[in-house]
């Protein structure tokens, strides 16, 4: 895989985590508080399936800290918690792909094995014909 693909990757994960932002915008206002914190759930899940294919140290990070404060936290009735909590992972991914995108060292191979074998289920949450759906078309 190219330097090329890799911007490609990090172009469609910023477009998950704007996703998810909205997502959080709209449990806000919404009734369906379950409903959309479990699609957040499943987008952050894809987000890690994608990133898990860049051969960086730390870009991972932000995950295992999500996963290690839900772990932590009691439980406070109503959604303020997992938004802040969310809200801090967007910030820690976004870190971690500017990092990524500014640097020259990254040359190597990229394994989508992963991404390839969810590919059909990650595919079909997109709109056909976007840039995230001719991605997984690509690989």
């Amino acid at each position: 895989m190219t330097k090329e693909t890799l911007f490609q990757l990090c172009d469609i994960c910023y477009e998950i985590l704007n996703e998810i932002r909205d997502h959080l915008n709209y449990l806000n206002i919404s009734v369906y508080k379950a409903e959309t914190i479990n699609l957040i759930n499943e987008q952050i899940k894809q987000l890690k399936i994608l990133m898990e294919s860049i051969p960086s140290e730390g870009v991972l990070e932000p995950f295992f800290d999500f996963e290690a404060e839900k772990a932590r936290v009691v439980p406070i009735p109503g959604e303020c918690s997992f938004s802040m909590r969310v809200q801090r992972f967007i910030g820690n991914v976004e870190l971690e792909l500017k990092n990524l995108s500014q640097s020259h060292e990254l040359e190597g191979e990229y394994s989508f094995e992963k991404v390839r074998k969810y590919k059909d289920h990650m595919q079909s949450s997109c709109p056909v014909g976007s840039k995230r759906w001719k991605f997984f078309q690509s690989i």
